[in-house]
């Protein structure tokens, strides 16, 4: 047989690319905070929270794209179902709701207590306050919503909430039975009271989904207990920042729509 005759060279060879080659600067300076990452990810903090905490002046999308480039966190699709949404006016309601933040140690009687956040989102704005209370009793709660209104400077048409003792002493889908001491604060303000209907919460589903939201804010703080003012005061400029933020539904900034 004959043999086969060598390929011919290109006359116009390919350059080689080498950009491939060269690191960015956003993967040089994430890759020296890996092993950071991945401590705070292995101690159950969210992405977004080790995202705010770098202190890397980097944008988001390159901070998720590392971490896919890297295989250090699989970022699935969210599975999302269909919720009616719940339109308001300016200055219509102030959403309320409880939950639980953290416990803590006392340092005087050694007994474990327990943090809650008494959240208040306005339904328009999205704009969202948070107090740190020991109780949900009527006493605490009522000082916390008169200091929301004073943040506020004024006050909504009404209040939306659940069902807790310090508002209703029987729930009802129709006439909930109201507190008489939370009579006397709505009639002071002339504010009307929205208890709704036992097991719905998707009613006020503009301050459920705040719970998570508030707590994964505060996760970056530790399990340091520094006392009450310490750890509202740090809150206080999570959700500072958070009120600055293009809302997800709304996509505008809350505090700009309540101003």
């Amino acid at each position: 047989g004959v043999p086969i005759p060598p390929f011919p060279e290109l006359l116009f060879p390919d350059r080689v690319d080498h950009r491939g080659d060269r690191a960015s600067e956003n993967e040089l300076a994430l890759q020296l905070k890996k092993e950071w990452i991945l401590e705070r990810l292995n101690t159950g903090w969210r992405p977004i929270t080790i995202y705010e905490e770098l202190g890397i002046p980097i944008n988001r999308s390159s901070f998720y794209r590392f971490l896919n480039r890297h295989g250090i966190l699989r970022l699935g699709e969210k599975l999302r179902r269909v919720v009616p949404e719940i339109i308001h006016r300016p200055g219509e309601a102030l959403i309320l709701d409880w939950g639980k933040l953290r416990d803590y140690l006392d340092p005087e009687t050694g007994k474990k207590k327990t943090v809650w956040a008494f959240v208040g989102t306005l339904g328009f704005s999205r704009f969202m306050m948070v107090r740190l209370v020991h109780t949900n009793d009527l006493i605490t709660t009522i000082e916390a919503i008169e200091s929301m209104f004073r943040e506020m400077g004024g006050v909504p048409e009404r209040l939306t909430s659940d069902n807790p003792k310090c508002f209703a002493l029987e729930a009802s889908y129709y006439e909930p039975l109201l507190n008489p001491g939370l009579e006397l604060f709505l009639s002071h303000y002339k504010v009307q009271m929205e208890c709704l209907p036992p097991r719905d919460p998707q009613k006020k589903g503009k301050v459920e989904r705040m719970m998570p939201y508030v707590r994964r804010l505060y996760e970056a703080h530790g399990s340091e207990w520094h006392g009450w003012e310490e750890s509202q005061a740090y809150l206080d400029k999570k959700i500072e920042l958070a009120n600055l933020r293009i809302h997800g539904t709304t996509r505008k900034k809350p505090v700009e729509e309540f101003l």
